[in-house]
């Protein structure tokens, strides 16, 4: 993971692996970050692969609204061939930027 902060704005990178979900052509994968957020941040997320040329649809990123200490997304995928097999390792590259709650950081 990468930080960048300034002020009480933060931006942070990072990348997770995508596992196959409920069929071969989904996938998911969650996303921890330590830092609280004030809002709701921008939260910007690709997936991809350098295995097969079968490109891969973002259909869900959703707040864990139960994470404590931390914020937590999950991320749903699915491939552009509905229904067709898809072997490969996939990753999700994710930034996410926002204002940081009071709390701000915990560890």
């Amino acid at each position: 993971m990468y930080t960048i902060q300034s002020g009480n704005t933060v931006i942070t990178s990072g990348r997770e692996k995508m596992a196959p979900h409920s069929a071969s052509f989904t996938k998911q994968c969650f996303i921890r970050t330590p830092f609280l957020f004030k809002g709701t941040p921008v939260v910007l997320v690709t997936i991809s692969t350098v295995e097969t040329s079968t490109a891969y649809v973002t259909y869900g990123v959703e707040r864990d609204t139960n994470a404590t200490n931390e914020t937590r997304y999950k991320v749903s995928a699915s491939n552009n061939t509905v229904r067709e097999e898809t072997a490969g390792c996939y990753w999700c590259d994710y930034i996410i930027m926002g204002e940081l709650a009071e709390a701000g950081y915990k560890k």
